[in-house]
């Protein structure tokens, strides 16, 4: 018969539990060898980080993130995330890669081993621990039993095990690993800024629209000239996202406005389809391509619109279509080196590289031509980069 002495007690001064830094450093591993497994993921579903890289537009990375490719990708990653710390934590005496580098251990307060269902909840815990400003996890450090909130609500602690890990040895890999991420998800945010700029702008820019019908009320002129001013402040806060998104938030919405007034106004939908390529919360690129099918149906002899609408079918990855729509854009106008410079990205992405050459530098020279002020000079360098790219 056990007398009181016996009992296992989770309180018992025998217990070390593990404090923040070691927990810390654990995570650093866990989150690599993560990263690296979501890496693999992506790049055998085809919407991987080279890709990302690859890509010469915001819409196109937008385009993969919104592909079955990305899709899938990024639920795969999830369910192996989940699996990682679910199936390690219950046969590895809850230990995952990381915690058993530096020698801990997760359990039961109660001293009993954690089953799937407890390692579960307490992964969906973390979520929780994390999108409170990680306040969640900082509550290791003035907690007792050093205890997050994810530990808290599986009813679990994490303890030292009787083993010592080479402290010297872990916290090395823990910075390399650090290193190592920092670099990767600094690189991507450094790419999706550089692409922000190269959103496709609005035609209106590059080409005389003057001569095409476009009256305005005065109500709708008021709302149009809100939309321009926005998209002006946009292009300003060209490298700050969260900025872009407010700020065309509020142009989808004046445009829409607009649009309730004046539905048959194709300069209205040809905006709204122009504002649906840059970052939102509102809209996808298939509503982008509506309304660029709206815009060009309503004046289909306007190469601009056309044009519009062939960019919006490049963003969905339709390359044949595109180029029917901007070869009509060419029959229209011959004189866009907006329209030559999209001829040349579906060409490109079609392989048919001699047409995309030519394309590409049909487009330098309209832009050269124009550029008197150095009006197209980022526009002249992009499509000399791209042209240079292409295989020969």
């Amino acid at each position: 018969m056990e007398t009181a002495e016996t009992i296992p007690v989770i309180d018992a001064p025998t217990i070390r539990y593990g404090g923040f830094l070691r927990r810390f450093g654990a995570a650093v591993v866990d989150t690599t060898v993560l990263l690296f497994l979501g890496w693999s993921i992506s790049e055998m579903f085809g919407a991987g980080y080279s890709q990302i890289f690859q890509a010469a537009s915001y819409e196109e990375l937008l385009s993969l993130s919104q592909s079955n490719a990305g899709i899938v990708s990024t639920l795969v990653g999830i369910g192996v995330g989940v699996l990682y710390f679910v199936i390690l934590q219950t046969y590895m005496n809850g230990a995952t890669l990381g915690k058993k580098l530096y020698g801990l251990r997760i359990q039961k307060t109660s001293g009993e081993k954690l089953n799937y269902l407890g390692a579960t909840v307490r992964y969906i815990g973390t979520y929780l621990s994390g999108v409170i400003l990680y306040i969640g996890y900082i509550m290791v450090i003035f907690d007792a039993k050093k205890q997050a909130l994810h530990d808290k609500i599986a009813s679990t602690v994490v303890v030292r095990t009787e083993k010592s890990p080479s402290t010297i040895l872990a916290a090395l890999i823990s910075i390399i690993c650090l290193v190592v991420m920092v670099l990767f998800f600094a690189s991507l945010v450094i790419k999706s800024i550089s692409l922000v700029p190269k959103v496709q702008n609005s035609l209106q820019n590059n080409v005389d629209i003057s001569s095409f019908s476009d009256k305005m009320t005065p109500e709708v002129q008021v709302l149009f000239d809100k939309s321009e001013s926005l998209f002006v402040q946009m292009r300003q806060e060209a490298n700050d996202p969260k900025k872009v998104r407010a700020l065309n938030d509020e142009n989808i919405a004046t445009l829409k406005q607009a649009i309730l007034i004046d539905p048959n106004n194709p300069r209205l939908w040809n905006g709204l389809g122009n504002a649906y390529t840059w970052i939102s919360t509102d809209g996808t690129l298939e509503d982008s391509l509506a309304a660029a099918q709206k815009a060009e149906s309503l004046e289909p002899n306007n190469p601009i619109y056309v044009n519009g609408l062939g960019d919006a079918l490049i963003s969905l990855k339709r390359y044949d279509e595109a180029v029917l729509e901007l070869q009509k854009s060419v029959r229209l106008s011959d004189s866009s080196g907006i329209t030559y410079m999209s001829l040349g990205r579906a060409y490109t992405n079609l392989k048919i590289y001699d047409k995309a050459r030519e394309s590409f530098a049909k487009s330098i020279e309209i832009f050269t031509r124009k550029n008197s002020e150095g009006k197209y000079d980022e526009e002249i360098l992009t499509v000399q980069k791209w042209s240079a790219s292409l295989p020969q």
